[in-house]
């Protein structure tokens, strides 16, 4: 038994390398190709302008994934690296919301937060990943209608939900969805920027904070994440 769990961390740890590999190989063999390109003299100031640029989209594709692969080697399912403080999830989800509004507004997309004040006590910076992730990812894989961010009170919790009415997902990905490098629908998420990684650190996030994180979807009918936070009830001052 000690053997078969070794053979499957082996096996998961050779899968995360050859993913690795793969992400920085490609970027890197385009920006080469491009700045070759680049290197010839009988390129207009458009072609040298388009090369520059996909070079540049290249280069950030990398930032982001060595970024991301930084904060999963830091998270690692780790309590003691959060900064827990009491604060408004209602004011960050706002925030958050005016961040990723133009984007959505770009597709045609409404993007609609308009909750009750909820007071939580968590790493505030950490949850304001989560949700721009979540929300970001929303309307990336959302053609039309609307991406939502809903708070509500679920007990002695706040329980937040960010739901699209994008194209939704089969149970198959459900099954894999937080999995390192697991795309729903690769050539959107690497036009969009994303690395594959975004929602396994979503899960690293949540679980961290001794929560964890639901999804739900229907071909179709659009996804939903649903994760929950230790609220705090503020008494109510009486005026005289």
């Amino acid at each position: 038994e000690k053997i078969t769990e070794l053979e499957r961390m082996t096996q998961v740890q050779n899968e995360f390398i050859g993913n690795v590999s793969h992400e920085v190989r490609n970027p890197i063999f385009a920006v080469g190709g491009y700045l070759e390109a680049l290197a010839t003299t009988n390129l207009t100031d458009d072609q040298r302008k388009r090369y520059a640029e996909k070079a540049l989209s290249n280069l950030q594709r990398l930032s982001t994934l060595f970024n991301d692969l930084i904060e999963i080697a830091r998270l690692g399912y780790r309590e003691d690296l959060l900064q827990r403080e009491m604060f408004s999830l209602t004011d960050l989800v706002d925030d958050v919301a005016e961040t990723v509004r133009p984007t959505a507004e770009e597709k045609g997309l409404q993007l609609i937060a308009d909750n009750p004040d909820m007071i939580v006590v968590a790493d505030r910076n950490r949850i304001r990943q989560v949700i721009i992730n979540l929300a970001e990812n929303a309307v990336a894989y959302c053609d039309e209608g609307s991406v939502d961010i809903v708070l509500e009170k679920a007990g002695k919790k706040a329980s937040c939900t960010i739901r699209d009415t994008g194209r939704g997902m089969d149970t198959e990905h459900l099954e894999r969805i937080f999995d390192r490098f697991y795309r729903v629908d690769p050539d959107r998420s690497r036009k969009s920027g994303g690395t594959g990684l975004g929602l396994s650190i979503v899960k690293q996030i949540v679980q961290a904070h001794g929560e964890q994180i639901r999804v739900s979807s229907s071909k179709g009918e659009g996804t939903e994440f649903t994760f929950e936070l230790p609220m705090v009830e503020i008494p109510q001052v009486e005026t005289v």
